[in-house]
C-alpha cells in the first residue's frame, strides 16, 4: 500500500486530535455517571497561594474534605493548629497587641481542652474536632490574614506560639465572651450541666466601658409584645389584656424572672393572669419573633458596626419596666458572661496590662505556660447541604487516597448522589467518573480521561474520554494499512 492511499485515514486522525484539544465536541451516549463512594472526597490545594474558595463561606488553607451523610454532605478543613488559629476572627484585628495576644492564647487553650475529651454534638456525628461558628470559635480561614490588620493577628498568634492557660499543669476550658456588663459569672450558674471549675469564678470586669454593649436599651409597645406572647402560647385571650411586664430580681443577677400581669376583665370572668418566665426564655422568644413582626425596629439601633444591636436582647442580664403603654428593657453585656471578657481585655490592654496578667485576672488561679504538642485540627465548616461549589487550583483524591483529578481549576461542584456517594462536576458540567453508578443520563459532553484509573473523568479541561477511545480505534485502523517504516515518520503528539 502506498502513502497516498493512507492519507485519508491520517487526515481523519489529525482532525480528531484537533477536536480533542478544543475539548468542546459532543460525545456519543456513554455509561451512567458515577460518583466517589465508600468514603470522602479530599481537595488538596495545588495553587501558588495554597487556598481553596468555598462559595458562601470563605477561602481556606489546607485540605478540604467532603463526606456524604444521611442528612447531606459535611465539609471539613484539616489544618495545623497554629494555622487554624490564624483563621479565627473573634475580635477586631486593630485592637491593642496585648488584647490580641490574650485572645490567641485563650483560643489555643480552648482547642487543647476540647481535643483532650470525646467529641460531642455535631462533632461526634460528623467526625470533626471543632466547629467554625460562634458555637465553638469563629473560623474564617485564609480570609482573616488578607484583612488590613491581618498582620497584627498573625503576630499575636506567632508571638504566643505554644502557650496556653494552665490549671494544675493542664489546659483549662478557656471560655470567653464579648462583654460581661461589669462582672463575670461562675460557670456553673450559666452552664448548669458543667461542674464548677475553680478557674471560672466570678470576677470584676470594670474596664469594659468602651464596649457598645456595656449598657443597652430596647423598647416594645405593649400590644406588640402581647401579640408575640400569644403567638408563642405564653399568653391567651383568657388571660385578658397584657398590662405590665417587670423583673422580679436585680438585673445584675444572671437570668432573672420576668413577670407578666394582665389587666381589665379576662374572658370567662376569671381573675387577671400573672405568669412568670425566665429572662433567657424571653430573650430566645423575642429574638425569633420581634424581627419578623417589626423588622424595621428590631434588633434596635445601637452604636455598633452594623448600627443595630446584634440580637433583639443581647443578654439575659436586664431589668424590665412598664409605663405609658410601653415596655422598657435595660440590659448589660453580650454573651454568656463566663471567663475572659474580650472588651474587658481591651480595656486592660489599653491601660498597659500584659496578655499574661489579663488571662490570670479572668481565669482564677491559673498560669500561662507551654502547651502540649498538637499536630492538626479538623474543623467542621458546614454540614447538611446537598452540594458545595469550590474554586481554585487543587487535586481531588478519592476515598482510598488515589488521585481522581489532577490540577483541577476554576469552579467545581460536589453534590450528594442518589446512591449516597459524592458526584463531582467541573465548570462545564462534566461529571466525574468514579466508583459507584448513578442514574442513567442522556448524551452529553464527555469528560477527559481520568489519569489515575484510565476511565473517563472530569480532571481539568483535558480531552473527552470517549473521543480518546475513537482516536485510538482510528490509529489502530491506520496501523493495519500503513507500511510500518512509514509510521515512524509521523509526528508524536504529547498529552
Amino acid at each position: 500500500m502506498t502513502i497516498a492511499t493512507a492519507l485519508p485515514a491520517a487526515v481523519v486522525v489529525s482532525a480528531l486530535l484537533v477536536s480533542l484539544g478544543a475539548a468542546e465536541v459532543y460525545a456519543a451516549p456513554s455509561p451512567p455517571p458515577r460518583s466517589i463512594a465508600n468514603g470522602p472526597a479530599t481537595l488538596v490545594p495545588a495553587g501558588r497561594d495554597g487556598t481553596i474558595f468555598v462559595e458562601g463561606l470563605h477561602s481556606y488553607f489546607g485540605a478540604l474534605e467532603v463526606e456524604a451523610h444521611a442528612d447531606g454532605l459535611a465539609l471539613t478543613n484539616r489544618i495545623p493548629l497554629e494555622r487554624y488559629l490564624l483563621g479565627l476572627q473573634e475580635v477586631p484585628l486593630g485592637w491593642p497587641r496585648e488584647a490580641l495576644r490574650a485572645q490567641a492564647v485563650a483560643a489555643r487553650t480552648y482547642v487543647l481542652w476540647g481535643l483532650a475529651r470525646p467529641p460531642a454534638g455535631a462533632a461526634s456525628i460528623y467526625g470533626f474536632d471543632i466547629c467554625a461558628s460562634d458555637e465553638c470559635q469563629v473560623f474564617s480561614g485564609a480570609d482573616v490574614a488578607a484583612q488590613p490588620d491581618g498582620a497584627a493577628w498573625k503576630d499575636a498568634v506567632a508571638s504566643t506560639r505554644g502557650r496556653a492557660v494552665l490549671y494544675a499543669g493542664e489546659p483549662i476550658l478557656a471560655r470567653y465572651h464579648s462583654t460581661s456588663g461589669g462582672r463575670t459569672f461562675d460557670n456553673a450558674l450559666v452552664f448548669e450541666d458543667e461542674p464548677a471549675y475553680p478557674y471560672l469564678r466570678s470576677v470584676r470586669s470594670d474596664t469594659e466601658g468602651a464596649s457598645p454593649l456595656y449598657r443597652w436599651e430596647v423598647v416594645f409597645r405593649l400590644p406588640d409584645l402581647q401579640r408575640m406572647l400569644e403567638r408563642a402560647g405564653w399568653w391567651t385571650r383568657q388571660d385578658g389584656r397584657l398590662k405590665e411586664v417587670s423583673t422580679s430580681r436585680d438585673a445584675r443577677l444572671y437570668d432573672p424572672d420576668v413577670v407578666l400581669r394582665g389587666g381589665g376583665r379576662p374572658t370567662g370572668g376569671a381573675r387577671a393572669a400573672t405568669k412568670r418566665y425566665s429572662a433567657g426564655d424571653l430573650r430566645e422568644l423575642l429574638g425569633r419573633l420581634a424581627p419578623r413582626l417589626r423588622p424595621g425596629l428590631y434588633p434596635s439601633p445601637a452604636p455598633t458596626v452594623s448600627g443595630r444591636l446584634p440580637e433583639t436582647l443581647p443578654s439575659e442580664r436586664f431589668e424590665v419596666a412598664t409605663g405609658d403603654g410601653m415596655v422598657l428593657v435595660r440590659g448589660s453585656g453580650w454573651g454568656h458572661g463566663v471567663g475572659l471578657s474580650q472588651w474587658g481585655a481591651y480595656g486592660l490592654a489599653s491601660n498597659g496590662g500584659s496578655y499574661e496578667s489579663i488571662l490570670k485576672h479572668y481565669y482564677t488561679g491559673t498560669t500561662v505556660g507551654p502547651a502540649p504538642e498538637l499536630g492538626e485540627v479538623e474543623v467542621g465548616l458546614d454540614w447538611g447541604r446537598d452540594s458545595y461549589r469550590v474554586e481554585g487550583s487543587f487535586d481531588i483524591l478519592g476515598a482510598r487516597g488515589q488521585t481522581v483529578v489532577k490540577g483541577a481549576t476554576k469552579v467545581w461542584s460536589l453534590s450528594l448522589s442518589a446512591q449516597g456517594g459524592i458526584t463531582v462536576r467541573n465548570h462545564k458540567g462534566v461529571v466525574l467518573e468514579g466508583a459507584e453508578p448513578g442514574p442513567p443520563r442522556s448524551p452529553a459532553k464527555a469528560g477527559p480521561l481520568d489519569p489515575a484509573s484510565g476511565r473517563g473523568g472530569a480532571g481539568g479541561d483535558g480531552a473527552p474520554a470517549v473521543l480518546l477511545a475513537v482516536v485510538a480505534a482510528c490509529l489502530a485502523a491506520v496501523a493495519l494499512f500503513v507500511v510500518a517504516d512509514r509510521m515512524g515518520s509521523w509526528p508524536r503528539r504529547r498529552r
